[in-house]
């Protein structure tokens, strides 16, 4: 009876997965070769970062659990920071999945302000990302990932005056390409 029902078990999972594979569909008309190009900055050092990973790939819309992405390619960035990677793509696709462009954050940079300090845990495995539902060429050729090299902040607080409250709070929000980051403590 044991051995019936892990019979089962196994058959219904390896259907599961094995239905989840699907193969990217072969392009029925709608095909467009679809340039996608850009660079890598330190724009803290206005410096270009060579050598850098770059993912294409295609998503599902919708949130699923078994879903599967789509490896469109890869490239690296060239000695002035710069990639380019043609692919060919059916256009009928983006209808149900978008593209997601990405690049893992290099060491010792940031995207982003963060907090640092003493039980403060630093983020991990960062990446930057772009994500098209529609084919934009004009922003998919002119794709621009920056990153900032790491710096400390140090702040020296002096009071002057009582304060009635006593649980003083400060906070320090920084704004880097557009996006504001807030911290407080």
């Amino acid at each position: 009876m044991k051995l019936t029902l892990r019979i089962w078990v196994i058959t219904i999972l390896m259907l599961i997965t094995i239905s989840c594979r699907k193969q990217l569909l072969v392009c029925t008309g709608n095909c467009a070769e679809v340039i996608i190009a850009g660079y890598v900055l330190d724009k803290g050092k206005n410096i270009v970062i060579a050598n850098q990973s770059i993912t294409i790939q295609l998503y599902q819309n919708q949130y699923c659990i078994f879903c599967s992405k789509y490896n469109l390619g890869s490239t690296t960035t060239n000695q002035q920071g710069y990639f380019k990677l043609p692919i060919i793509l059916d256009t009928s696709l983006l209808k149900t999945h978008h593209l997601i462009i990405s690049t893992p954050q290099p060491n010792n940079t940031v995207q982003y302000c963060e907090p640092n300090g003493p039980g403060i845990v630093p983020q991990t495995n960062q990446y930057a990302s772009y994500s098209f539902y529609t084919l934009d060429t004009n922003q998919l050729n002119n794709l621009q990932f920056n990153f900032y090299s790491k710096t400390l902040l140090t702040v020296e607080l002096h009071r002057r005056g009582n304060y009635a409250n006593n649980t003083p709070y400060i906070g320090i929000e920084t704004t880097m390409d557009g996006k504001t980051v807030c911290v407080g403590a």
